[in-house]
């Protein structure tokens, strides 16, 4: 379930007095550099809230009487947007952004909404530079779409989107050589970065992970440019998971169109590579496939979630 949220639903108030069974209204005190919800959400299973890197945000939380049950998250985002792990009990939340002052932002800040599903709880941990992130949490969001615009190739490739029910999507996008590459030349096909540049966080360990096959065994090079990294894989006609720890190495604003990349000289006319089913985490462990929490409600999926 996704709510959207609008300007109108917000002033201009700060989270003050936090007592057990205060209301929200009862909480809220005048500022002029803060914003909340005018009235508490409702509220259902795991939150997710999209919002930009930067800005500060707190949640109260609700019993089913709209009574305060005196805890509350409080959030600093110096990285990714993550699952907002809260009460049990709680059936409506109260939202508070800090550093805004001005309600008509909210949209821009928040990219329109915040997205409740039953996706797992995940623990916030800390790594020893005192980054914290969500553990294991998937930060594809749809990565590639039915019109390919979110996956590129360099060289002339076909592709194509088909079904298998033993992947964890289900699906998988299948890519086709049509011309042979140059001898000095390395073609290959790359999932696309351009539109994730808040995912990334400088100096962060990250691990991605993705199932691979190929029409023939090829061996190539998986490109994580982000982190200015290669590492060779042998692929053969079964699926494998393959992954790659790194550390990212570029800014935001320095992500380039192409986030990794399969490459190689050895690509023949109608050999083919299928992919399905990425996933990017923060740390160094590789973990089980679980989609990211937007594609769970729509939030995130495109026609083809490979």
């Amino acid at each position: 379930m996704e709510i959207k949220l609008t300007p109108e639903m917000f002033e201009a108030a700060n989270w003050g007095p936090n007592n057990v069974g205060q209301t929200w209204d009862e909480m809220k005190q005048n500022s002029d550099s803060r914003i909340c919800s005018i009235d508490p959400i409702p509220f259902e299973g795991q939150v997710y809230i999209p919002i930009q890197t930067g800005y500060r945000f707190c949640i109260a939380q609700f019993d089913e009487n709209q009574k305060n049950l005196g805890s509350h998250t409080y959030y600093d985002w110096r990285s990714t947007p993550q699952m907002c792990p809260l009460d049990p009990r709680t059936k409506y939340i109260g939202l508070c952004f800090g550093g805004i002052g001005d309600v008509n932002k909210i949209s821009q800040i928040l990219g329109g909404g915040i997205i409740m599903s039953n996706y797992p709880t995940l623990p916030i941990v800390k790594d020893s530079s005192g980054f914290e992130y969500a553990e294991g949490m998937n930060l594809c969001r749809g990565i590639i779409d039915g019109q390919g615009n979110d996956f590129g190739s360099l060289g002339n490739w076909a592709r194509e989107f088909k079904d298998d029910t033993s992947l964890p999507t289900g699906h998988y996008a299948r890519c086709t050589c049509k011309v042979k590459p140059p001898e000095l030349g390395q073609w290959g096909v790359y999932l696309r970065g351009d539109k994730y540049k808040e995912t990334f966080v400088y100096g962060a360990p990250m691990t991605f992970s993705i199932y691979v096959r190929a029409s023939r065994e090829i061996t190539f090079y998986m490109s994580v440019e982000f982190a200015e990294a290669n590492k060779h894989i042998t692929v053969t006609k079964s699926w494998q998971r393959v992954d790659f720890s790194v550390i990212c190495k570029r800014n935001p604003d320095s992500i380039s169109k192409t986030a990794v990349c399969f490459y190689s000289t050895n690509w023949n006319i109608d050999d083919y590579i299928d992919l399905s089913s990425p996933m990017l985490t923060f740390g160094t462990k590789v973990y089980p496939y679980r989609p990211n929490p937007a594609d769970l409600v729509g939030g995130g999926a495109y026609e083809h979630n490979c």
